[in-house]
């Protein structure tokens, strides 16, 4: 019966908006994101913004939907799976509750910025209507990734120092990530599931590549619990 109930809720509960999480600063995976979706909701107005972090974007398509439809639009058009995974066990407990799509407008005390992307496809028309006459080809996506390229989007580029944490020390070491970030207001982290493997990922964001590697050497010989443990730096 409580499996039943939780499908008939699923099916019939409705939501306002399908809100999507690119948490990634990357102009071409936000462009095809939104063709995407324009493409599955032509009449919906469509918001996208910078997210408070500074580290992704944010894409609401305000079109009223199952809970259910939110879900599998989410996961099928790369929403972030963590949020994905609190949304999930929040419906599981609570059904007969009000689901909530939820999107932070602020985060380390920066708010989100709002970004007009059919300004700027409007203002690149030849790409745009290239990219609609040709869609799903391959010279599509080339066109769409020289389109990102020149794209109007003001966006700030971080590093990240990225180590591989067993599940058993992941408590520890988030306790420690907070003492640091609490004395030093510019030490920017996350912790994620790794999804491709065991255990987690702590992600340590820097503004240049030079603070990336400085802070991965000082956590790896400074933390007890990552005493010795590799790491990795990019840029996003």
């Amino acid at each position: 019966m409580e499996t039943e109930k939780l499908l008939y809720e699923l099916k019939n509960n409705k939501v306002p908006w399908l809100g999507l999480d690119l948490d990634r600063m990357s102009k071409y995976d936000l462009l095809l994101t939104y063709f995407k979706c324009r493409k599955l909701f032509p009449d919906a107005k469509i918001e996208v913004k910078i997210s408070g972090s500074g580290k992704g974007f944010h894409i609401i398509v305000h079109e009223t939907m199952s809970v259910l439809e939110n879900i599998l639009w989410r996961t099928r058009l790369g929403d972030d799976a963590r949020r994905m995974m609190f949304s999930l066990a929040k419906f599981a407990h609570n059904p007969e509750l009000p689901f909530f799509d939820l999107m932070f407008s602020e985060k380390f005390g920066k708010s989100t910025k709002q970004v007009d992307v059919e300004g700027i496809l409007e203002h690149h028309k030849e790409d745009t209507d290239y990219i609609w006459a040709n869609w799903g080809s391959e010279e599509a996506l080339h066109r769409l990734r020289d389109l990102s390229e020149k794209a109007e989007i003001a966006i700030e580029r971080y590093w990240t120092c990225s180590f591989k944490i067993p599940a058993e020390k992941k408590d520890a070491i988030v306790e420690k990530m907070k003492n640091i970030s609490e004395k030093d207001e510019t030490f920017k982290w996350r912790v994620f599931p790794n999804f491709l493997g065991h255990g987690y990922i702590l992600i340590i964001y820097s503004p240049d590549m030079d603070t990336s590697h400085k802070r991965g050497v000082w956590i790896k010989n400074k933390i007890v619990e990552m005493k010795g443990y590799k790491y990795w730096v990019r840029r996003i």
